[in-house]
């Protein structure tokens, strides 16, 4: 006996078609955008993560260059540019700033 095998096709609608294909290119177009935004800050950060360094590299020149000018001062022998010690020492006694309130 032969068996006997039917095919049954389906028959997709036109309009299923193109909602599949409209979904699929939607998909495909959000994934470039969304590979486009993370490549643009990629970016974005390597240039702020650039422009911290270049700031951290200026303030520590700005730092040695201020500490070679404040080694320089102490080197410096205070006879030696007119300045002469105290002849008296007073201090100041603390006043009070004038407030709201009559408390000590």
């Amino acid at each position: 006996m032969k068996k006997r095998t039917q095919t049954i096709a389906f028959a997709i609608p036109d309009r299923t078609n193109f909602v599949l294909g409209a979904m699929a290119l939607s998909l495909v177009v959000v994934y470039v955008l969304l590979m486009a935004t993370t490549i643009f800050f990629a970016t974005l950060e390597t240039q702020l993560a650039r422009g911290i360094d270049n700031s951290r590299a200026r303030i520590h020149f700005l730092e040695t260059e201020y500490y070679g000018v404040i080694a320089k001062i102490d080197s410096t022998d205070p006879y030696s540019v007119g300045l002469v010690a105290p002849s008296k020492i007073e201090y100041v006694v603390e006043a009070r700033m004038p407030g709201l309130s009559f408390s000590r």
